[in-house]
């Protein structure tokens, strides 16, 4: 740790701290004007300002009135989390003439709880301790210098989808070069397992191949059957091995890596019964020649909302509502019924089918249908009475899974997951698309189930994101980072393992010991190496002795 400011410096330092009132959320557990007044007492606090929403852009233009008028020159802003809140009131307040170095954070929303031991006396006390804390530090913090790193001006797409292909497409018409990777000999992902698209109810290979007309040229390379082995380097300067040894260096990645269909295996007699099949294989009989049967039943949501995946795979009743209409139109004889729990809104075409005369009967999850040889009993519980369904077909909803693959590479890129195993992003709201580490933007099934149509745009959005960083020219950050004495490191790996942010890596140093190489650009200041560094080798480089000691001194 260093020592803070000093002499003029220290004299210099005007503090404004900016109460937000968030709509009246903070109010149920905190007693907002005792709080201003408290805070207003702190001789360290040169201003303070309430203000209902400082994040919006009306509440922003008046945190930089208050800066103006006062002369301020640091800045607390009590409210939310920094981790929602940071990156926005940093590079907002810059334009006011306070260096990001110098606005720091009191979460008193989230730490105090309504209805919490000691009700909102208690809360007020334990918010104006935060307050004075953030205070006191922000007083004795330093100015952080800026890290600055070159991008490579090439994009890698991982997942040659239709997510895939999109992202592809926004970022080589802009101008750079892209590399596509798919695992599979041939691109298009599951659309390849689709007869038609909805909702234009156009061919899927028709539809594949406008795609890949789009990426034609010479600025997207498509590599097939590969996957990735193997992730190094940083935001800008990635370096990744595909299956075969290639390297490729890339200043951004996107991936598109998709998902699966669940295998309802056992369900409603699904691998024991010949006449039970799923919506995909149902896809092929309908691009046969032959009628696939005159009496069709199928069951929705098979396998999801449940216990095990209480999630809505959302793509199922529109692809059933589909493949019933194109089976109507060819057969219009065909007699079919489909068993739902309750059809969701973005269902499309569902009173088209109707119309053609598809009959829909409602059974929930406490009363399943049963499949017999050449019939389905099911409770409706429109009418109140059990019904029995002859068939020559049951056709199965099963829903979007999460896929090995992508299950695979989130551990290489260490990407969060959520419980399913999908990708999710640390600030779904205020930064969609965005993943740590940086650099790294995901689109389509990988992240949750989609559509077609859904893909395309989350491809579309996360290229763009990808080509405004390539076309940057280079990234910077203020550092805000852990700072490491590569002398005292004795590889043990600790800090490797726990960084979530891609951040550390062991490499073999020149006595042929393996060393943690940091890398500050993707670092974030989390401080969780440092925590279980054993030699003392990390340690937080802008937590100065002086910002602890007045921090403890605030509130004792």
């Amino acid at each position: 740790m260093a020592d803070g400011p000093c002499g003029d410096e220290r004299k210099a330092v005007k503090v404004g701290v900016v109460v937000c009132e968030c709509g009246g959320e903070i109010k149920r557990s905190v007693d907002l004007a005792a709080l201003e007044k408290g805070i207003a007492a702190d001789p360290v606090v040169a201003g303070v300002f309430r203000i209902n929403y400082p994040c919006s852009a009306k509440g922003l233009a008046a945190v930089g009135e208050a800066i103006s008028k006062r002369g301020l020159s640091r800045m607390v802003i009590a409210g939310c989390s920094e981790r929602l809140f940071g990156r926005l009131f940093r590079e907002a307040l810059s334009g006011f003439g306070i260096d990001p170095s110098f606005v720091g954070f009191a979460n008193i929303r989230d730490g105090m709880a309504p209805g919490g031991a000691g009700g909102r006396k208690a809360g007020t006390a334990k918010a104006l301790n935060l307050v004075r804390m953030a205070a006191a530090s922000m007083a004795e913090a330093l100015r952080v210098e800026v890290l600055e790193a070159g991008i490579k001006p090439l994009c890698l797409v991982l997942g040659g989808g239709v997510a895939g292909m999109a992202a592809a497409g926004a970022v080589a018409t802009r101008g750079v070069k892209t590399v596509l990777v798919e695992k599979e000999k041939e691109p298009g992902g599951l659309l390849r397992s689709l007869n038609a698209v909805f909702p234009s109810y156009r061919r899927a290979d028709e539809f594949i191949g406008a795609m890949l007309d789009e990426i034609a040229g010479d600025l997207v390379e498509m590599v097939t059957g590969a996957e990735v082995e193997s992730v190094t380097g940083h935001v800008g300067n990635y370096e990744v091995t595909l299956t075969g040894g290639r390297k490729i260096e890339a200043g951004a990645i996107v991936v598109a890596t998709g998902a699966s269909v669940l295998s309802p295996d056992g369900l409603f007699g699904y691998g024991d019964n010949d006449i039970v099949v799923t919506q995909m294989e149902f896809e092929h009989m309908l691009e046969g020649d032959k009628q696939p049967g005159g009496k069709i039943v199928m069951i929705q949501c098979v396998g999801s909302r449940n216990p095990e995946r209480p999630y809505c795979s959302r793509i199922c009743c529109t692809a059933s509502i589909k493949n019933t209409i194109l089976l109507k139109e060819r057969y219009p004889s065909a007699e079919v019924t489909i068993l739902s729990r309750g059809f969701a809104e973005y269902a499309g075409d569902l009173d088209r089918a109707r119309d053609m005369g598809v009959k829909i009967i409602r059974y929930t999850p406490e009363r399943p249908p049963v499949v017999g040889g050449n019939s389905v009993e099911v409770f409706d519980t429109i009418s109140g009475m059990e019904t029995t369904i002859p068939c020559d077909l049951v056709v199965l909803a099963a829903p979007i899974v999460p896929s090995e693959s992508t299950r695979a590479l989130a551990a290489k890129l260490r990407l969060p997951t959520d419980e399913y195993g999908f990708l999710i992003e640390p600030q779904p709201k205020l930064r969609p698309g965005e993943f740590v580490p940086r650099g790294i933007y995901v689109a389509g099934s990988a992240h949750w189930p989609c559509t077609i149509t859904e893909a395309v745009v989350q491809g579309y959005s996360a290229g763009s994101r990808a080509f405004d960083l390539i076309n940057a020219g280079k990234v910077s950050k203020s550092a805000f980072v852990a700072g490491m004495e590569e002398d005292l490191c004795r590889g043990c790996s600790r800090c490797c393992e726990v960084c979530m942010h891609g951040a550390i890596e062991m490499v073999e140093a020149e006595d042929g010991m393996k060393r943690a190489l940091h890398m500050p650009i993707q670092c974030t200041g989390c401080g969780v190496c440092v925590s279980v560094c054993p030699s003392g080798a990390l340690s937080l480089k802008y937590a100065t002795w002086r910002q602890v000691g007045s921090a403890i001194e605030a509130i004792v």
